[in-house]
């Protein structure tokens, strides 16, 4: 089991390594190639964790809500960081922010959307929740699993050079990982991931 673990997460940095660092082609396309190979890997190693994907109305609302919720704790978190830049210790704030979402490219919205829903948070889920997350409960307890996680997860986006991303990979890694550790329901964590990232990137962005 460690062993499919610590594949896995070196997998993932590769797979990130390419994204956000070397960048062969556009951003959405490698990181719906990226989480879609990360599925692959958990459905080859461990498939159990698809038979928890039944669709439940519970997990579907609070999925919602604790995405809304989160929307709004980067909300009031891009206010701190204005705050924050006034006084030029974050000079570059906007630059930063402006950074990811330039990622876009010439991708249509509604493509973009596609691509977040599956694979993108899709994948991301399964993957760091439900595998990696999941896999490490067993092997050295919850919270260490968390808090080893929420590690990987945050230091596999050092490769887009990002504090802006970074830091919000480390606050989504928390928020998801404690949902998961609370209620071990991959479908609340997975509808979470998917309408944040919708709001985030397409609905309402934060600048």
């Amino acid at each position: 089991m460690k062993r499919k673990v610590v594949s896995g997460v070196s997998l993932a940095f590769l797979l990130w390594f390419i994204t956000f660092y070397l960048k062969p082609a556009n951003f959405w396309f490698l990181m719906g190639f990226s989480t879609f190979f990360l599925l692959v890997f958990v459905f080859v190693f461990d498939k159990e964790i698809f038979s928890e994907l039944k669709p439940e109305p519970k997990s579907f609302f609070y999925g919602l809500l604790s995405a809304v919720l989160l929307y709004g704790v980067f909300y009031i978190g891009n206010l701190f960081l204005k705050y924050v830049s006034a006084f030029n210790l974050l000079k570059n704030r906007r630059i930063l922010i402006e950074n990811i979402y330039a990622n876009k490219g010439n991708f249509s919205p509604v493509f973009i959307s596609l691509l977040i829903i599956f694979p993108i948070a899709f994948g991301e889920e399964i993957f760091w929740r439900g595998f990696v997350q999941r896999k490490m409960n067993v092997l050295i307890g919850k919270w260490k699993a968390l808090f080893i996680t929420v590690f990987f997860y945050s230091i596999v986006h050092v490769f887009s050079l990002n504090p802006v991303l970074i830091l919000a990979a480390f606050v989504c890694g928390i928020f998801w990982g404690l949902i998961y550790l609370y209620t071990e329901n991959i479908r609340i964590v997975l509808i979470s991931h998917i309408f944040w990232d919708l709001l985030i990137f397409i609905i309402f962005p934060i600048f």
